[in-house]
C-alpha cells in the first residue's frame, strides 16, 4: 500500500471526524453520498469511519442514512459499518430494523461478532421477544462468539419483562459459573423477574 494511499485516507478519516464532531450533517451527508458513487476502497472505508463515528455521537439517524445510501450502491459492508447500523436502529427504538439489519450479516457472508449478536439481543429486549434473544444466545454459543455482561444483562432483562423467572434465574446462574462480571443492572432485573413469579 503506498504512501499516498494511506496519507488519502488518513485525510479522508480526518474530514469525516471533523464533519461528526462539528455537527455539520447536512454538508457530511452531502459529501459522503458523492463518495459512495465511488466504489474505491478508501470511500468504503470512509463510509464505514463515518457510520461509526456517528454511532459513537449517539447521532442514530444520520448515521442511518449514510448505511442506507452504501446499501443502495451495493458497496461492502463490514462488520464494523453493520454493528453500527445495528447499535443505531436499537438505540434508536427501531427494533424491527436492528434485526433486519442483523439478519443482513448471514447473506453477505459478513462475519457476526459479539457486538452484532449484543446489539440484536438489545433489540429483542425492547421488542419483549425473549425467546429469540434466548435463541441468540444459542447461536453464540455454537459459534463460540463470546459472551458477557453485556449479553447476559440484555438477556435477563428480556426474561425479567416477559416474566420468564425461571430463564432469568438459569442466565444468572450461567453467569455466576462463568464467573462473568455482575453488576447492578443484572441484580435487580433478577430480583425483579423473582418477585414476578413469586419466587424471591
Amino acid at each position: 500500500m503506498g504512501s499516498d494511499y494511506k496519507l488519502q485516507l488518513c485525510r479522508g478519516r480526518a474530514a469525516v471526524d471533523a464533519f461528526v464532531r462539528s455537527h455539520t450533517w447536512a454538508t457530511a451527508l452531502q459529501r459522503l453520498s458523492v463518495i459512495a458513487q465511488n466504489r474505491g476502497e478508501n470511500n468504503i472505508i470512509n463510509l464505514n469511519s463515518a457510520i461509526g463515528a456517528c454511532a459513537r455521537a449517539g447521532e442514530w439517524d444520520e448515521g442511518l442514512q449514510l448505511f442506507e445510501t452504501m446499501f443502495k450502491n451495493t458497496l461492502r459492508c463490514s462488520t464494523v459499518t453493520l454493528n453500527a447500523s445495528i447499535s443505531a436502529n436499537e438505540k434508536g427504538g427501531e427494533w424491527a430494523k436492528a434485526l433486519h439489519v442483523f439478519s443482513i450479516m448471514a447473506y453477505t457472508h459478513v462475519e457476526s461478532s459479539d457486538v452484532s449478536f449484543n446489539a440484536a439481543i438489545s433489540a429483542c429486549e425492547k421488542h419483549n421477544d425473549w425467546e429469540k434473544a434466548l435463541k441468540l444466545l444459542t447461536v453464540m454459543r455454537i459459534r463460540r462468539v463470546e459472551t458477557g455482561m453485556i449479553t447476559f444483562s440484555a438477556l435477563i432483562s428480556a426474561c425479567e419483562k416477559a416474566g420468564k423467572w425461571e430463564n432469568a434465574l438459569q442466565l444468572f446462574s450461567l453467569m455466576m459459573q462463568h464467573t462473568i462480571q455482575l453488576d447492578t443492572i443484572v441484580f435487580n432485573a433478577t430480583m425483579s423477574a423473582c418477585e414476578k413469579g413469586c419466587e424471591w
